[in-house]
């Protein structure tokens, strides 16, 4: 039955989020799934295609990656994310590479090269979405193997030789 499957994530403080959700649409927060109707419907539906993800305090951000046919990956965006109603993705503010301090560029790069070893036979544009703390941790939330929503913008960014702009 649902009831039983749902007492995995009901106790925990945290998010339910379905494997095939995007900009936060797929996403729930376990003290409120046993009441809401549409995660009921889907989770009934779906039931395999549901995860949980503890709550990290942070604040949002990604980085754009590329990986060439050579193999070689290249990290070319950061932008802090815009979040709404602690879920739902509305947009993001981009920043250049070089304001990131070095201690946070190499915790990024080794996020990026765990995750690149992983893509051994992917050539294209993909994300990484993290939150970092206070005392500058960065937990990773997930990886996006396609064109992002912020991939674009920042590629427009940087061919315009902009420094900084937000994206909504």
């Amino acid at each position: 039955s649902n009831e039983a499957d749902l007492d995995l994530f009901k106790n925990r403080k945290g998010f339910v989020k379905r494997r095939f959700g995007s900009g936060g649409f797929g996403v729930f927060k376990t003290g409120e799934i046993i009441k809401n109707k549409k995660f009921l419907d889907l989770f009934g539906e779906f039931k395999k295609e549901w995860f949980f993800e503890e709550f990290v305090e942070g604040d949002p951000y990604s980085i754009q990656c590329l990986t060439d046919e050579n193999k070689k990956c290249t990290i070319f965006g950061f932008s802090k994310q815009i979040i709404e109603d602690n879920k739902f993705f509305i947009g993001a503010s981009m920043m250049p590479l070089e304001d990131i301090s070095d201690e946070l560029y190499l915790k990024i790069e080794s996020v990026v090269n765990v995750f690149s070893s992983f893509l051994d036979n992917y050539i294209g544009f993909w994300g990484i979405d993290f939150l970092i703390d206070k005392r500058m941790n960065i937990s990773v939330l997930e990886a996006n193997i396609r064109v992002t929503s912020v991939t674009i913008p920042t590629l427009i960014i940087n061919s315009c030789g902009i420094k900084n702009a937000v994206y909504r």
